[in-house]
Formats: structure tokens, sequence, C-alpha cells
């Protein structure tokens, strides 16, 4: 299952893939009313998808709930149009919720271009998994386990992990599970409707697995060119939200929360700032020093 929204740039190579994958796949895609050629491109492509068109973006959460609404099938992949999954990786990960009955929803683990420290999946953002990640404790994890943050690192990921929730961009879960919790929320427009459904997922007493020895690519933030602003920065509003449903019923735990988040941005901001000025210092005194030389 896949939602598009002005994916032209990468929709051809996700639907490569996915012809390599299985016979038995019924692919579905709802498109979010593109205005590119992303439907063409779709609708052109020998592996036949079901192409369901919406007259407006309606956002993640209620595209997929579409196309779930329109399969019967007993195991439901979830793809972003910029993911790629290779037929090894489909197996593995097929193989491992056929044989585990508890398991609610499984991932590989997923390679994005622009984060080779983090992997997108973990732990709940509850205050001192969030103060772990936002120091960078949360990085000697890997000496000891009970200090990991809300992101598991690549250094810390396993052949098999159950954890608390894993990237909808690339996720296996069964059909039971999904009734059982009632699917994917439509609360937010994008962003926080992955992390939440794994959460229920758990608090019902299903398993939720990364399969570190499994990969699969993902060109985060591709999959959305297109959308406005709003969207882009708006996961960590959500999050918020997300904490206060799940974790943050006190006033306290939310305003010690968002103070937390909020320092730890600031934090990083200025050591980003810092590291740029000095190599804006760097780079000024060696055409300092070039100058100087060539006017000898």
């Amino acid at each position: 299952m896949v939602v598009t929204y002005n994916s032209s740039r990468v929709i051809n190579g996700l639907l490569d893939s996915v012809a390599q994958l299985s016979s038995g796949i019924r692919l579905i895609i709802v498109d979010n009313n593109s205005s590119d050629d992303t439907v063409i491109r779709c609708r052109s492509h020998s592996v036949n998808p079901h192409v369901i068109l919406n007259h407006e973006n309606v956002g993640f959460a209620r595209a997929v709930r579409q196309a779930v609404s329109l399969s019967s099938e007993e195991f439901l992949l979830l793809l972003n149009p910029d993911a790629r999954l290779g037929p090894d990786a489909y197996r593995n990960l097929l193989e491992y919720v056929r044989s585990h009955r508890r398991c609610g929803a499984v991932a590989p683990l997923v390679n994005e271009r622009a984060n080779d420290v983090a992997v997108p999946a973990g732990w709940a953002p509850t205050l001192p998994r969030m103060i772990l990640h936002m120091s960078g404790i949360s990085r000697l994890a890997r000496i000891n386990f009970s200090l990991r943050g809300h992101y598991l690192l690549r250094n810390q990921v396993a052949d098999e992990m159950a954890v608390d929730w894993v990237t909808g961009a690339c996720l296996l879960t069964r059909r039971d599970a999904w009734n059982s919790v009632g699917g994917m929320t439509t609360r937010w427009f994008m962003y926080a409707e992955d992390l939440d459904y794994c959460l229920r997922l758990g608090d019902a007493g299903w398993r939720v697995v990364l399969l570190g020895s499994t990969e699969a690519e993902h060109a985060a933030g591709l999959s959305s060119a297109g959308n406005d602003g709003r969207i882009r920065t708006e996961w960590i509003v959500n999050l918020a939200e997300l904490y206060d449903l799940h974790f943050g019923r006190a006033r306290a735990k939310r305003v010690a929360w968002r103070a937390v988040v909020a320092s730890g941005f600031l934090a990083r901001s200025a050591i980003a700032r810092s590291a740029y000025d000095r190599r804006r210092f760097r780079a000024y005194g060696h055409a300092v020093a070039r100058s100087a030389k060539g006017k000898r």
C-alpha cells in the first residue's frame, strides 16, 4: 500500500522494486490529488497497481485507511513512494510475522540518506527517554542499554529487536492487529501516526519488531516534495501531542517534556552554529594566508 502526492520523481523506482517482490502482491496506490504525472506513471507501469484518486490531499493515515478498506489480505505492507524493499527483505519480513503470532508489526532496518546516526525506530517518547535523547546520553546505550533514548542508534541495532515503534515508511502489519486497535489514527495530517499506531499495538499486547539484519532504503523527505512548509515542520508538534495522549495527563509532565525538547534543540542549534562559525573562521584564515602569500 502506497500513498502518493507529487511523487513523480521517485515512484518508478518504487514500482520497479515492488514488481520484483512477489507475483501474489496486490498493490494499492492512493494518490492525494497530485498535480504532476504521478498517476500516469503508476497506471502505465507493468506492475498494474490499483490506483485510487482523491480530489484533495487527505493526509497519510486517511489514505492508508482507504487502501486497507479495499483490501482483504492477511498482511498489509506499507511503503512510502521513496522507499525500496528488495525481494529477500520482503520474504524475511513475511516469514517472521507468519512464524510469530503475536507480532503485530515488523520492519526492516530502514537506511535514510539524511541520517547515518539514528534509524527510524526506537522507544516511546517518554520524558526520561527524551532527556536521554536530547542530552546525547543515549549514545552510551550500546554500553548500558538502560540509557537508550527515543531513537535507536545505528551502532545499537541487533539482528532482531523488540522496540516500541518503527517507521511507517516500510512496515508490515497483520490485519487482525490492525483491526484490533482500529488502524492508524487520522488525528494528524502527517507524521506521528505510525508511532502512535505502534504504541497502541504494544498496549494491546502485540509485539513490534525491528529486523536489523534485513534492510530497506528510504530517501526521507522526497515522497512529500511539493507539500507546504507546514507539513515539514509539524512532526515535533505532533510528537508533543502524542506524548500528551499517551503519557502526559499531568500538566507538569507536559510542561517538563516541552522544556526538555526545546532545550535540546537550542543546545544543538548553538553547537551547530559554533561549528559553522569555526569552519568560516578557518576558511577566512586560509584565504588571508593565500592572499598574503600571493603578494610576496
